[in-house]
């Protein structure tokens, strides 16, 4: 008898307690599947497959929702049953969940799977879901395939809304002016070696010669982009979230992650395996001795300092780099601590006036030329100048035109919230002559008859920069509210997206080929203009298919892996539109603020 009460006992808990031993087929086949699985290679047949796992709890907004009664009871049941009310699934989330990605690939990928499967769960079995597990996708991995970067690189941008198409200009400007940078470096390897050494004096008495070796001051271009992408991406953050000082090392990591793992090795391919590229008479000067500095120097290139240490040749060209980073760094702090209107516009005048004053102060203190002049022992020797260190690569001397990029990306996000209607549409048109006039100028500085004061020089100098920077911000604003209908057209040329996004690629490489090339000559060579512009142009195509490869291999899967670990929120923001018919836009993905381009 009392053996029988005590078996009783339990068996009167579990009752009370609600426990289902058993379900009828029928019962059964009314709860979700334990498992589920996408045809997984079927997904990744596309290049741009997503496949993610997840744990999934079953919820319901009813507390008495009779089927997740059911399958809590019977899963309560452990010593036989699953977890009925924990699902693991596998889905294709651009099959599956198409319609909840659309296009744009860059959500949070959890917040999307959440709602495809509650849309699913409610149809089928009036029922939610909560995934509290960070899921696991197959993004890693697709980072480093082929057929999804070259889909990455080939992709037409036709499904960006309004704010994002309006500045699809910037890449006209900077695949224009990478083919500028590249076409001025390629006429630096001609006074090594040429035959005819008077025919390279004489061109300094041409003056279409001295326009195009005084268009250095093109890359400032890059500086106006920069600062402007990232005030214009900040004030669209500002819009759905709180500005705080822990935005400022995202926004720089960020940053870093776009320019650094590509950058290290292009950087490692110079200093390791260069010097084994091929022989040569004038292999010593042009190659070996850039290798021997990148071995001994290349700590300040990755640490982004190299514009400020003189006695390095590595990788001359990326003091851009170097500048840049420094004035992402403090465009960021400004951008973001600066809470007041009033207190971000003391903070860009007090800046402007010191980039308009340090160049100039340098200038006359150092008595340096009021440009870069290129020599031809200069360019012969592959060797730096004093102006060239002094004023033209240090970053506190190129921080104006970062300014003014930074002031106009507040303006252009400003106008299009109050709808400002723009005048004076004639003034547009005067640009691009204006940026011609403004390299006339500059060539009688290798007047043999002009001898500019200090004085001169100095305000030459400080004033030089900021005008080329307003009158590019010019040609910005005019495509951006398409004021000008005339250069837009040309900055808006479809054709020069795959080229746009290749220009960091591009950057990278395209002196190491330069130099590669020079060092190889094995005898003197006979300059003619002819030569030298099948030179220039060999050396521009050759640029594009290198950065193809580095593209595919290094540049898309590397800064894709990276953003994916980080994740950080700031690249990821959905833009709200402001109104449905304005038509005011920036692309504001991964790699817009510099040479680099979407992803």
């Amino acid at each position: 008898m009392v053996m029988k009460t005590l078996m009783f006992i339990p068996l009167m808990a579990y009752n009370c307690y609600g426990l289902i031993y058993k379900l009828n087929d029928s019962d059964y086949a009314r709860m979700p599947q334990l498992y589920h699985l996408d045809d997984y290679d079927h997904c990744l047949i596309n290049p741009d497959g997503i496949y993610c796992t997840a744990d999934i709890d079953i919820v319901s907004n009813e507390p008495s929702n009779e089927l997740l009664t059911m399958m809590r009871n019977y899963s309560d049941y452990k010593r036989k049953h699953f977890n009925y009310t924990q699902l693991h699934y596998g889905i294709c989330m651009t099959q599956t969940c198409k319609r909840f990605m659309g296009d744009n690939k860059t959500e949070d990928l959890k917040f999307i799977l959440e709602g495809c499967l509650n849309h699913s769960l409610w149809d089928n079995y009036q029922l939610k879901c909560r995934i509290s597990e960070p899921i696991n996708c197959n993004r890693f991995i697709l980072s480093f395939s082929i057929p999804h970067n070259y889909t990455t690189l080939m992709s037409s941008y036709k499904n960006f809304d309004s704010r994002e198409d309006r500045f699809k200009s910037f890449h006209g400007l900077r695949t224009i002016t990478i083919i500028c940078v590249i076409l001025f470096h390629s006429f630096l390897p001609v006074a090594v070696g040429p035959k005819n050494p008077r025919f390279i004096e004489m061109q300094y008495e041409n003056i279409f010669h001295l326009i195009f070796i005084n268009g250095t001051i093109l890359v400032q271009t890059f500086f106006v982009m920069s600062g402007c992408l990232l005030a214009y991406k900040l004030e669209v953050y500002a819009e759905k979230h709180e500005m705080r000082w822990t935005l400022i090392p995202k926004v720089i990591t960020g940053f870093w992650i776009k320019l650094t793992p590509t950058y290290i090795v292009v950087l490692g391919l110079t200093a390791t395996w260069l010097r084994y590229a091929g022989s040569g008479p004038f292999w010593e000067i042009a190659v070996t001795k850039e290798v021997q500095h990148c071995r001994t120097n290349g700590w300040a290139n990755l640490l982004y300092v190299n514009n400020y240490l003189d006695s390095t040749l590595c990788m001359i060209h990326t003091w851009y780099l170097g500048a840049n980073m420094q004035m992402y760094v403090i465009g960021s702090i400004v951008c973001i601590l600066a809470r007041s209107n009033r207190s971000k516009k003391i903070l860009l005048i007090l800046l402007f006036i010191l980039g308009i004053g340090t160049p100039a102060a340098h200038t006359y203190f150092q008595d340096l030329d009021a440009i870069y002049i290129i020599t031809p022992e200069i360019v012969r020797a592959f060797k730096n100048d004093v102006t060239f260190n002094e004023v033209y690569r240090r970053g506190h001397t190129n921080i104006v035109n970062f300014v003014l990029g930074l002031t106009l990306g507040i303006f252009i996000y400003r106008l299009q919230v109050n709808q400002v209607d723009m005048k004076y549409r004639f003034l547009f048109l005067l640009t691009i002559p204006a940026v011609f006039g403004l390299l006339f100028i500059g060539s009688v500085f290798y007047k043999d008859e002009f001898q500019a004061s200090a004085i001169t020089k100095a305000i030459y100098a400080g004033l030089i920069k900021p005008i080329f920077g307003v009158i590019c911000a010019l040609i910005i604003i005019g495509c951006v509210f398409k004021i000008d209908n005339v250069y837009r057209i040309i900055f808006e040329w479809d054709g020069w997206k795959i080229p746009s996004k290749l220009s960091y690629s591009v950057f990278l490489l395209h002196f190491m080929i330069i130099r590669v090339m020079t060092g190889r000559y094995t005898t003197l060579t006979p300059m003619n203009n002819l030569y030298m512009i099948e030179k220039s142009l060999n050396y521009v195509i050759m640029s594009y298919i290198a950065a193809i490869a580095l593209f595919l291999l290094v540049e898309a899967p590397l800064t894709e892996f990276l953003k994916n670990c980080l994740e950080f929120t700031i690249f990821n923001t959905k833009i709200k539109s402001i109104q449905p018919e304005q038509n005011n836009g920036i692309y504001l993905n991964k790699n817009a603020d510099t040479f680099i381009d979407e992803k």
